[in-house]
């Protein structure tokens, strides 16, 4: 009815929780999660993901789009070396997680480690201070030890792309609808669209739920 909120999705395999929040502050994060996560939190680089105590996994595909905008609106030499040698890192690291289970646990981790020196030398490179994509070697620094949890734990991606996909549908209602009008009707479609989806990840028949 003219407010705007945020909506937010929080999901695994199994479950998936929808919420929305006229904030988008890390209280609404702590509110569903917690302090501290047991599995692997797999997200964006929003700030409201950093207090929560868990391992991480932040959305490389999030830094190439990063790139390719940049590229777009500011393209320049400089820019596109950095742009090369972040694809070239992220397809060894992909390349990596496809044959680890062939490796000894000391051949993987002398490949890891190589990664490791590969994203230092990517977070010291300067891009031009006017490119959009000129906080990108420090975030890549901030978050050093964010960026290769999908290596060492089975199931995780190196995307949040399951979480974008659990957001799709609802992006598509707000198109029709424009959104709920009142706090209840709020509240009644967090219920129903959190049942709905955890219902479709587990192959579940909403109907026969409801």
């Amino acid at each position: 009815d003219g407010k705007n909120g945020w909506l937010w999705n929080f999901s695994n395999r199994d479950l998936s929780v929808t919420r929305i929040d006229p904030s988008r502050s890390k209280n609404v994060v702590r509110e569903v999660l917690g302090l501290r996560l047991s599995g692997v939190l797999v997200s964006d680089f929003y700030g409201a993901y950093h207090e929560i105590e868990a391992v991480k996994q932040k959305c490389l595909i999030h830094v190439k789009r990063n790139l390719k905008e940049a590229m777009e609106k500011a393209p320049s030499p400089t820019l596109k070396r950095f742009q090369s040698a972040f694809e070239g890192w992220l397809t060894t690291a992909l390349d990596l997680k496809a044959e680890k289970t062939r490796l000894s646990q000391k051949a993987f981790q002398v490949r890891r480690a190589g990664l490791e020196k590969g994203l230092d030398r990517l977070a010291r490179m300067k891009l031009p201070p006017d490119s959009p994509a000129a906080p990108l070697p420090a975030r890549l620094a901030r978050h050093r030890n964010e960026l290769l949890a999908f290596l060492d734990h089975k199931g995780v991606e190196y995307h949040n792309n399951h979480a974008e996909r659990q957001i799709r549908p609802h992006a598509v209602i707000r198109k029709i609808s424009y959104g709920t009008k009142s706090p209840k009707g709020s509240r009644t479609y967090q219920i129903l669209m959190s049942v709905m989806q955890t219902c479709k990840l587990q192959e579940t028949n909403f109907r026969n739920i409801c």
